[in-house]
């Protein structure tokens, strides 16, 4: 059952990544229209319709910090802007690299906000992240200069922006008093998705016209299979929302941050794969991808290993 669940969550965030990617090409996706983004949420609210026992075991007395869950709730949709922002700057292949340092931005603000202690490992592979990242820029400056350099620059942004929501939902979950992982989840997707509607009501809606069917048609895309690719992004925002709780509760964040060095991974060799052209060549692979591909996926690794050894320390001790 794990390794099904590990599958879907990679596979679904591959997808959602990929799928993103295809349809800003096909015009349909243009950052002001915030569609990716509602898809993602509509996907992320319905995760408290599945019948299971983990999201259905619900104490009603537990307290609810919806002022707090709003936040997060806040920080999800900005979080979006600026990763669907920095996916169609940077491309699909070194936003994943570059979303990666989430993970690492959560350890250092772990540090400074929850009071963790942090092995000398955990820095040495934080220094290694960084190098990773600086040949990611370098040969993204040699493909399409500022353009995705800004794209890399914003999707940097987006991580601090999530590595922020995820010390604030843990702060949530664990000082007194607690709420659910579940009432979490569910709350703060429902109140992105409001914010999402009201955008959607307020802007995109009134210049849908403009910003929507006339960008298609001069992408010569398909509606009906933009629209298929919307509803399948919806489905998947579903299932990976639900994998990703069921991970983290079940084997914690190392493990699901080791599956996001094999999405990362993924992500390069698809895009590369279906977008690399002559109009796309930011989504070539070339030896810079590469270098950036194996100290990044390498320092990801580590961190994660050095932080599980630690914790089994911890355990041995206690024992």
């Amino acid at each position: 059952r794990i390794l099904i669940y590990q599958f879907l969550f990679v596979a679904t965030g591959v997808f959602s990544t990929i799928s993103q990617q295809y349809v800003y090409y096909k015009g349909g996706a243009d950052k002001f229209t915030l569609f990716p983004a509602f898809v993602t949420f509509c996907g992320m609210s319905l995760a408290v319709c599945l019948p299971t026992k983990t999201i259905a075991k619900t104490e009603v007395s537990s307290p609810v910090p919806h002022r707090k869950l709003f936040l997060i709730g806040f920080f999800e949709v900005l979080g979006q802007c600026l990763s669907i922002t920095g996916l169609i700057y940077a491309g699909s292949g070194i936003y994943q690299v570059v979303y990666s340092s989430v993970v690492i931005f959560t350890a250092i603000f772990s540090k400074f906000f929850l009071k963790r202690q942090l092995l000398i490992g955990h820095w040495f592979s934080i220094l290694l992240i960084a190098l990773g990242l600086s040949f990611s820029a370098v040969g993204s400056a040699k493909i399409k200069g500022n353009l995705q350099l800004l794209g890399i620059f914003i999707t940097v942004l987006a991580s601090i922006v999530y590595a922020s929501n995820y010390i604030l939902i843990e702060n949530i979950l664990t000082t007194p008093p607690t709420a659910k992982p579940e009432q979490v989840q569910t709350y703060s997707g429902v109140y992105a998705l409001i914010l999402t509607s009201l955008y959607l009501m307020c802007y995109t809606i009134p210049n849908f016209e403009t910003i929507f069917l006339k960008n298609v048609e001069n992408q010569k895309g398909d509606l009906r299979i933009i629209c298929l690719h919307y509803f399948l992004m919806a489905v998947s925002a579903f299932l990976h929302s639900f994998t990703y709780y069921w991970l983290v509760s079940s084997l914690g964040a190392v493990s699901v941050g080791t599956l996001q060095s094999m999405r990362a991974v993924t992500v390069f060799g698809i895009s590369s794969t279906l977008f690399c052209s002559e109009q796309h060549v930011e989504q070539c692979y070339n030896i810079w991808k590469g270098i950036s591909t194996v100290i990044v996926i390498t320092g990801l690794i580590y961190f994660s290993l050095v932080k599980t050894d630690s914790k089994s320390t911890i355990k041995e001790d206690e024992a």
